[in-house]
């Protein structure tokens, strides 16, 4: 069985994979394993044109899910990149194989998703080499901190130069702009942490910007920008000639004849910090599953104990084991406590999906500090935005915005729900008519729902807040414009209307049927979720998105937006037709109001959705405004304007039954000849009065007022106003008015219907202008009210 492995020339594929794998197969020749392990070499002379890098190269064979190779060397930075196309270690070796990898830089590097994806075969680090001839003759110890590597490197560099060795160098830095820079910037930084046990430091930390601080003051005293963006050929020529006194490389055995090395200095004495380079190793998911057993054979053969001994320990390679150091056998070969001491961090490959770009950035903006005018903390900033999810807090210490967003919402809340009460004083009743008293409730509710989406909006965005926004969104509109419908549907100006009829009397129904179909319409997004993506604004800021990328979702938010619309189109219809009913005549121009601000409110939306912001936060904002806007207008418009218009309202002087009558009286005066009021008054120990408002037969009043011998009145009125003398039919004005006491819509001045040729279009102007429900005589509301209603004790 031939065994597949991939590996790069140029990192090491013949210096060390190649006797590895000439060692493995004399091991399965000695046991009969009946295994040959090959080692495929990738260079530039064997890769295509198409292929820029040996990682493209991986990457391509993965996204093909090429069965051609079974184990993989990659460079530790793409375990994120590749780890998804790895099978998990854990699932194949034992634990004491793990662990004793887990000790070292392993736990750093070789994990996806908590899986562990690949094993390190050989470490990179960075070290300082230093010039022992130097410090001799300028009689100078090894630098342990920075701060000592300065004061070295300037004495002695000021000596060479007064001997005219201008070419001498102190210190390379290696912050170039390629992969070598963010290496040692990142290692920098580690440098300045507080103890050995300290994490990385935060990256806009003061230490971080102490560190960025210390790497300027090295270059300005005793390097300059020339040496420190040099790249590492510039470093391996240093090593070549020998003038220098320190210059910060890889690990290379090869390079320590003639040189010494040590740890890198750090901030404070015994803390350093090293960028861990180097190459794991992993099982490709796509390799042929007859030939698994053989290649976690093999894996495990390369990466045990035995084969980091022979073939990196003992060749003073760093290896990843870090219980090879404690063997007698290796350290009479090697430095132990060296490579004991050595303080390792890995390179930010976890910050992001796309490390490379990520490096990119991280170097651009830290030498905008390094070789610009920037300041420290303002590149380290610029780098935190890089990786940092941005979103608007309820934290006075990010911003107020939050805070102040949600005491607006928390007032007009409470403000909403407070203003119920004058439903139930009985100075406002007449003018909360227009709709029941429940149907206000859920009114009230749907433009409190309007604004609460603030609170799914604030902090992280998840996936289950974009769902529940959108179903806050739905209902919220729902409980808004349903109860709106009703009205004007059940105040058509048709007689006899069925469709009104049966709205009137199963509006519940109605509104539960809009509420269950938004119910239905959320839950089929749940086919096809939200995903949150990350969107960075110019500012180089990062927040969260909601995003429907399916089509299915997409057009169950379409459907949801259309059938809203539609009700809103139906209501402006409505509108329209009823313009000149004297029963609705303010409730009529108030909502055509609002929903003409309504409309330039979604107008505005849809606008500032399309425009890209450079500021999140003005974005957000504005949304929010946008959406307190809306919701307060149709509550002043549709509800908040009722309680100005009760608290303007004269109140009425009680008045007796007698003075009510003469009211009628001067009433029928006001009529033709076919409006009669006839009444008797029967005075005994029970008083009736009975008055009989007749309107073309069709209107009757009738009033009782029964007096006992207690002193108490007993008074009933009874309207009924029956169209064509059927007790069964019910008038618009009936319909219209809760109270059922409107007489205020008579019969309508125009009854012409349209003939078989008239078009539609002129049966709705017809309804718009000709469909005015006169009042008996222009009898003012308040009157009539104050007759039937309020006068009666």
């Amino acid at each position: 069985v031939v065994i597949n492995a991939l590996a790069f020339s140029k990192n090491g594929g013949n210096l060390l994979y190649s006797p590895c794998v000439n060692d493995f197969n004399e091991y399965a020749k000695e046991n009969n394993l009946n295994i040959t392990l090959q080692l495929n070499l990738f260079s530039e002379l064997n890769s295509t044109a198409t292929v820029r890098d040996y990682e493209t190269s991986i990457d391509s064979l993965f996204q093909r899910k090429s069965s051609k190779y079974d184990l993989i060397f990659y460079d530790n930075i793409y375990s994120k990149r590749f780890g998804s196309h790895l099978i998990n270690l854990n699932d194949i070796l034992s634990k004491d194989h793990i662990d004793m990898y887990m000790e070292g830089v392993a736990s750093q590097t070789c994990f996806y998703e908590n899986k562990l994806v690949g094993l390190p075969l050989t470490v990179d680090i960075t070290v300082l080499y230093y010039n022992q001839k130097y410090l001799y003759e300028y009689n100078k110890e090894v630098p342990k901190t920075w701060d000592e590597l300065i004061d070295t490197g300037k004495f002695i560099l000021d000596e060479e130069i007064k001997k005219n060795n201008t070419e001498f160098i102190a210190y390379n830095g290696l912050f170039s702009t390629f992969e070598i820079g963010i290496c040692s910037l990142y290692e920098f930084i580690y440098s300045f942490r507080n103890s050995v046990e300290s994490p990385f430091p935060e990256i806009t930390s003061q230490e971080a910007v102490n560190a960025l601080e210390k790497i300027k003051e090295i270059k300005e005293t005793i390097a300059s920008d020339l040496i420190f963006s040099s790249h590492e050929d510039f470093t391996k020529k240093k090593i070549s000639d020998g003038n220098f006194l320190f210059l910060k490389f890889w690990h290379q055995p090869e390079y320590e004849k003639g040189y010494s090395i040590t740890p890198l200095p750090g901030n404070k004495k015994g803390i350093s910090g090293t960028t861990v380079g180097g190459h794991n190793l992993g099982i490709s998911m796509y390799s042929s599953l007859d030939k698994r057993s053989e290649a976690i054979t093999v894996f495990k053969y390369l990466t045990s104990i035995e084969m980091q001994r022979n073939y990196i320990a003992k060749n003073n390679y760093f290896s990843p084991i870090p219980r090879l150091y404690n063997e007698k056998e290796v350290c009479d070969i090697v430095d132990c406590d060296f490579f004991k001491n050595i303080q390792l961090i890995a390179r930010p490959t976890s910050k992001t999906d796309d490390y490379i770009s990520y490096a990119k950035k991280f170097k651009t903006y830290i030498y905008e500090f390094l070789y610009g005018n920037t300041s420290a903390l303002d590149a380290l900033k610029k780098v935190d935005n890089i990786t940092k999810v941005y979103s608007v807090q309820l934290n006075i210490h990010d911003s107020y915005i939050g805070v102040i967003l949600l005491v607006v919402t928390l007032i007009f809340s409470f403000l909403f729900l407070g203003s119920l009460i004058f439903l139930y004083i009985n100075k406002f009743k007449s003018v909360f008519k227009f709709l029941p008293n429940d149907f206000w409730f859920l009114m009230i509710f749907g433009y409190i729902l309007m604004i609460s989406v603030f609170f799914v909006e604030i902090g992280e965005v998840t996936c289950m807040k974009c769902h529940i926004k959108v179903l806050i969104l739905s209902f919220s509109f729902t409980l808004f414009l349903i109860p709106i419908l009703y009205k004007l549907i059940v105040c058509f100006p048709e007689e006899n209307n069925v469709v009104s009829k049966w709205v009137n009397s199963h509006k519940y129904y109605i509104l539960l049927f809009f509420m269950t179909l938004d119910l239905i319409l959320w839950g089929l997004m749940f086919i096809t979720p939200y995903t949150v993506e990350k969107e960075t604004f110019n500012e180089g800021k990062t927040y969260q998105i909601c995003n429907m990328k399916n089509l299915f979702g997409r057009i169950i938010i379409c459907f949801i937006y259309f059938y809203k619309i539609l009700i809103f189109l139906t209501i402006f219809f409505l509108i329209f037709i009823e313009w000149n009913l004297k029963i609705l005549h303010y409730d009529i121009r108030f909502l055509d109001i609002a929903f003409y601000i309504d409309s330039l409110i979604i107008l505005t939306f849809i606008i500032i959705s399309l425009i890209k912001f450079d500021d999140y936060t003005f974005y957000f904002v504005i949304k929010e405004i946008l959406n307190i806007t809306f919701a307060t207008n149709n509550y002043n418009l549709i509800y908040g304007f009722r309680i100005i218009w009760g608290l303007m309202k004269k109140k009425h002087k009680e008045k007796s039954v007698d003075d009510l009558v003469n009211d009628l009286l001067k009433i029928a005066d006001r009529q033709d000849n076919n409006f009669n009021i006839n009444f008797n008054n029967n005075n005994n120990n029970n008083n009736n009065i009975n008055v009989n408002v007749n309107y073309n037969n069709n209107f009757n009043i009738n009033i009782n007022n029964n007096n006992n011998d207690n002193n108490n009145n007993n008074n009933n009125i009874n309207i009924n106003n029956n169209i064509n003398n059927n007790d069964s039919n019910v008038s618009i004005a009936d319909l219209c008015d809760d109270s059922h006491a409107n007489i205020i819509a008579g019969k309508p001045e125009d009854n012409r219907k349209a003939s078989i040729i008239s078009i539609m279009s002129q049966r709705i102007i017809n309804y718009h202008y000709k469909t005015s429900l006169e009042n008996i005589s222009n009898i003012e509301e308040s009157d009539i009210t104050f007759i039937l209603k309020s006068n009666i004790n």
